[in-house]
């Protein structure tokens, strides 16, 4: 059974990853001749979080 995960680091709308998720298992399903009832894709949303302060080093 293949398994892809994909990360996503912007926000989508759930109509977009379904979507998403849809073309990539039939790509998936193509690719390697497997029915699309096997391949399993794991979809992580991910927030991305820009620390734009300077960073400071400490020497005691």
């Amino acid at each position: 059974m293949p398994v892809a995960r994909i990360d996503l680091l912007e926000v989508c709308s759930q109509e977009q990853k379904e979507r998403l998720v849809r073309d990539v298992e039939q790509v998936i399903s193509k690719a390697i001749s497997v029915p699309v009832n096997r391949v399993k894709i794991v979809l992580v949303d991910q927030t991305l979080l820009v620390d734009t302060a300077p960073h400071t080093a400490y020497v005691c």
